[in-house]
């Protein structure tokens, strides 16, 4: 695991020496990702280097990594899971290797298959390959988009591109222009989140999941080695069936995530994928501890289920308690570390229990990410299944409902029932995609011109926040519904929201996040599981939850019992709790204060006014929202 960034000048001149010195400044801005190493690659075309966490080959992993002859060089930020075969094969066919870091694998494969290498690897990455023979520079990003890769070309840069794991080394340039990107900024208002490939500038875009840039002297062209594309098999149709091959992979791909020098942690809720992760890697020799962040606020502590499962299995268990005032401390600073707007809170609970794992002396730990998205497990899918026929109602009768879910609660949760009955309700139209959207929409498009000022509205009036989905209209329209949605929270939430974000808290204090569920072999099965199987109307994760039982019948019979009534509930803070209390609500008038929000002059002061007053009086439950201005106003600020 580590920070990579480079410099590419195939099509022009650049002075060597500023080159060098852009790329140490990059660098530099990423040593929090890679602080055991740092190695630099200049060239008189080509600069790129790499900070390493060093987690596989710890005594002689130091990059950039050569072939034997020293005709292709590597710089890599990730792990190569299945490694250990592809040095087997390529030692059989003839190549050498003088490292036990999993990078070296990248050179040789490249030699011997050239691009197709991507095809063999099992793993996260985002990597940048230099062939000096054939002056070609490839620049990949693994399957799911799980390393963040970022891509910066401008006029006002030297050069033909730059890139990095981290906007903030990309912004460190000397030249970078800030022009900000509406289409980004749209995404931002509608999605808490920058959906990729966007960002939050003009000039910067993220490498799409699955993809690879090749870069010549005679330009660039991007490949798509690799997508989501359902194909299922027929012979599958058997849900028994399709139960045991899932649980059959698991121990599997938990295997080779465990691959490392030293013991590798797990994070632990009390929800059903990361107790799957946990169980198969305990099963398999894992000895890692795992790690879990419990309040003293019951209604949203997940220690008490993740403490009786590791008992279950008797492993060890640590818990952060986390509390207002570290919460809060923290906030800003997460803000800052992402380089553009994200405004998901729970994402500082995450860095704090990463700053935790790491005073343990952990380096890396397994998560459960994922899940969801491969086997339909988001309120949101069996929402647009209803809606396939909620939108045929006559419209007063839709009008009475969407009148009616204004009179509900406003709950205390992240995602509250008067949130989703009401996404539900005032989304649903014809167009089932932008429909779903709707159901995930925060600021939505149209109350943008009271939320926002005129000037700010001219930015952004004129892009719907729903080109976050409706960029992949074309490749997914003739697909069953089920697998649109699949495929747009793997391509849009999944790694913009999840993913990256996740990456970025956890590498900001030097911890490596590794997820088994999207393991490859993981992927290609779920790929060829017909839709009856992946998805049931009634029971969200349903092949997923009765493959771990199979799985823990066969390997762990004791926990069977442990594992109870599964209820969805997702990484929470109590910020509902929070947002009136000593330490978090300063926090929140620092930036929500009409003051504040007058001197940045992108949102309307009464409009934030009146959704801070609802929120703190209970009349509504707008976190969302503020989540969203806060991260705006800090980025803008």
């Amino acid at each position: 695991m580590c920070g990579i960034a480079g410099i590419l000048a195939l099509t022009q001149t650049i002075d060597p020496t500023k080159a060098e010195a852009c790329l140490a400044t990059m660098l530099d801005r990423l040593h929090h990702r890679g602080p055991d190493e740092r190695g630099q690659f200049n060239g008189d075309r080509v600069w790129m280097g790499n900070t390493r966490l060093a987690v596989v080959g710890e005594e002689n992993g130091r990059q950039p990594i050569w072939n034997e002859n020293r005709t292709v060089v590597v710089v890599m930020n990730g792990e190569i899971y299945n490694a250990p075969d592809l040095v087997r094969s390529l030692t059989e066919m003839g190549h050498r290797f003088s490292t036990d870091t999993d990078t070296e694998v990248l050179v040789h494969g490249y030699e011997e298959f050239g691009l197709e290498v991507l095809d063999h690897l099992n793993g996260m990455f985002a990597f940048s390959i230099y062939d000096l023979r054939k002056g070609k520079v490839i620049i990949a990003r693994d399957r799911f988009g799980m390393k963040p890769l970022y891509i910066l070309k401008s006029l006002s840069v030297p050069g033909d591109l730059l890139f990095a794991s981290e906007l903030n080394a990309l912004k460190s340039v000397k030249g970078f222009s800030n022009k900000y990107s509406p289409e980004g900024l749209a995404t931002f208002l509608g999605s808490m989140y920058v959906s990729e490939p966007f960002t939050a500038f003009e000039d910067i875009r993220a490498l799409e999941p699955g993809c690879a840039l090749v870069c010549t002297a005679q330009g660039q062209e991007k490949h798509r080695y690799w997508d989501m594309t359902f194909n299922p098999d027929n012979s599958r149709r058997n849900e028994a069936d399709a139960i045991a091959a899932v649980a059959d992979v698991l121990p599997r791909a938990v295997g080779r995530h465990l691959m490392a020098d030293r013991p590798v942690g797990t994070l632990l809720s009390g929800g059903l994928d990361s107790r799957a992760v946990s169980a198969a890697a305990w099963a398999q020799g894992g000895t890692g501890r795992a790690y879990t962040v419990g309040y003293d606020e019951a209604a949203f502590d997940e220690s008490p289920l993740a403490a009786a499962w590791t008992k279950a299995l008797d492993r060890e268990h640590h818990v952060l308690r986390l509390g207002e005032a570290q919460f809060a401390s923290i906030v800003p600073n997460r803000y800052a570390g992402h380089g553009q707007p994200y405004g998901v809170w729970v994402n500082s609970a995450s860095e704090a229990l990463a700053g935790e794992i790491r005073a343990q002396g952990y380096k890396a730990v397994l998560t459960g990410e994922g899940g969801d998205e491969l086997f339909c497990g988001y309120p949101t899918l069996h929402a647009a299944n209803i809606a396939r026929y909620y939108r045929y109602l006559p419209a007063p009768v839709r009008s009475l409902i969407a009148n009616a879910t204004d009179l509900l609660p406003a709950g205390s949760s992240r995602l509250p029932l008067s949130f989703m009955a009401q996404s539900f309700a005032k989304s649903v139209t014809g167009d089932l995609l932008r429909s779903f959207y709707g159901f995930k929409e925060v600021i939505r498009y149209r109350d943008w011109k009271e939320a926002l000022t005129p000037e700010a509205y001219a930015i952004v009036g004129e892009i719907d926040p729903a080109i976050a989905f409706t960029q992949y209209r074309e490749r997914i329209e003739d697909w069953p519904l089920i697998d649109q949605l699949s495929y747009i929270d793997i391509k849009s939430f999944l790694a913009s929201c999840s993913l990256v974000p996740n990456d970025n808290a956890y590498m900001s204090q030097s911890v490596e996040t590794r997820i088994p569920l999207l393991d490859v072999e993981m992927a290609e099965l779920v790929k060829t599981l017909p839709l009856g199987v992946r998805f049931h109307a009634t029971d969200p994760k349903r092949l997923l939850k009765k493959a771990l039982n199979h799985y823990l019948q066969q390997s762990a019979p004791d926990a069977v019992a442990a594992l109870g009534p599964y209820k969805k509930m997702g990484f929470e803070v109590p910020t509902t709790v929070w947002i009136n209390g000593p330490q978090f609500g300063p926090v929140i008038d620092h930036y929500l204060s009409r003051g504040a929000v007058e001197r940045v002059g992108f949102f309307n002061p009464d409009y934030i006014e009146r959704i801070l007053s609802a929120q703190r009086t209970g009349r509504a439950n707008n976190e969302r929202i503020l989540q969203t201005a806060m991260a705006l106003q800090h980025f803008l600020g």
